[in-house]
């Protein structure tokens, strides 16, 4: 897939929108099987959408009220960058 600013804005939605909805299934399908997921920049990444199911469904566990609010940063064919923010929780 090449990504355009509007693609990588509408999948960045659909990702808010099932953060927000803790919906693990939406989640885990925004990613192509051989994703590579950076929770954290330090940590080995998550890979193909079963392993970022896991992970996301034990983070959002743990999470009540979320506000999902994301801008981005770059686009290019290949890549998105977004900064994003959690206030925590309410």
């Amino acid at each position: 897939m090449n990504w355009t600013r509007d693609r990588f804005a509408a999948w960045l939605d659909a990702y808010g929108e099932a953060w927000q909805a803790t919906d693990t299934p939406a989640f885990a399908a925004l990613f192509t099987d051989d994703c590579a997921y950076y929770w954290t920049p330090l940590d080995a990444p998550y890979v193909g959408p079963q392993a970022i199911a896991d992970a996301f469904g034990r983070a959002v566990s743990t999470q009540a009220s979320i506000a999902f609010d994301a801008r981005i940063v770059s686009v290019d064919a290949q890549h998105g960058i977004a900064r994003w923010t959690w206030p925590g929780r309410t």
